[in-house]
């Protein structure tokens, strides 16, 4: 299913404070654009509806208007290849219909207090440090004056079918800001799919005051209160589509507060999007 979000605009920069003549804006004076959508669309469009109206009201605090029906004002289309909106565009010519076939927008999502299982070295344990992830609580090995060898947070997924045939996924991480005070060098992690390659991150050897990091990376940080990171992992041969991804802590203080696994589809948000269907058994 493909998602299409129709704007146009001319001018070069991205976001303006300033009303220009020739921009296409979605939000002007605290109110959204409205979105219309074919409510006979595929299943799922009315979910991707809701989530960008949510993410516009965490914005500007005000939700657009949901339309079923045409309007001759500006407006923000959401559809797939179905959608009568979508239709009227492929054959006005105003949309490239080769651009959109044959292909899928997926991501998986997981808040990572949602974990499948954890290993701690002796006098350590995981603890949910409720309120600080991005959606609902962060993780980590505490205390922190221990080391760490040997630690691991574990998440357990099963990749939808037209994902099954790949081979790699990007793999995004969400890290609490924190300075790197137990190695000037930075402090690390490792992430990979069991069974698959790993990944060493050294999140935080840039997150200092030195003159060529204060500006373009320490204040900006600081602002933001996480680091992201995204690597790209191979994925291990799966008969029913179900990877465990292992988390590795290899300094102290790393503070786990989401993970994207991005087939294809994810769009960056200040949350990093909703988290995906979760299940125990």
């Amino acid at each position: 299913m493909t998602f299409v979000f129709v704007s146009v605009y001319s001018a070069k920069r991205f976001v303006s404070f300033d009303k220009e003549p020739s921009v296409f804006y979605i939000i002007s004076d605290g109110t959204p654009l409205n979105i219309l959508f074919d409510s006979g669309d595929k299943k799922g469009v009315d979910i991707a509806v809701d989530n960008l109206a949510d993410d516009f009201k965490r914005v500007c605090g005000v939700k657009p208007q949901l339309l079923d029906a045409a309007t001759d004002k500006s407006c923000i289309i959401i559809g797939s290849l179905e959608s009568k909106y979508i239709k009227q565009l492929v054959k006005s010519k105003k949309l490239d219909k080769k651009e959109l076939q044959g292909k899928n927008e997926k991501y998986i999502i997981t808040t990572v207090e949602n974990f499948f299982e954890n290993k701690a070295p002796e006098g350590m344990e995981w603890k949910i440090i409720p309120d600080m992830g991005r959606t609902l609580g962060g993780v980590t090995l505490m205390p922190y004056t221990k080391p760490v060898d040997g630690a691991s947070v574990s998440y357990k997924m099963t990749l939808p079918d037209e994902a099954k045939n790949l081979k790699e996924v990007k793999v995004i991480v969400v890290i609490k800001s924190t300075l790197a005070f137990a190695d000037v060098k930075g402090h690390k992690y490792s992430v990979g799919f069991r069974g698959g390659n790993e990944e060493t991150v050294n999140f935080n050897h840039n997150l200092n005051e030195l003159p060529e990091n204060v500006y373009t990376v320490y204040y900006p940080t600081v602002a933001r209160r996480v680091i992201e990171k995204e690597v790209t992992l191979k994925l291990p041969a799966s008969e029913d589509g179900t990877y465990i991804l292992d988390f590795k802590p290899l300094h102290p203080a790393v503070v786990l507060e989401k993970i994207v696994v991005d087939f294809g589809g994810y769009s960056k948000s200040y949350l990093y999007m909703d988290e995906s269907e979760c299940k125990r058994n």
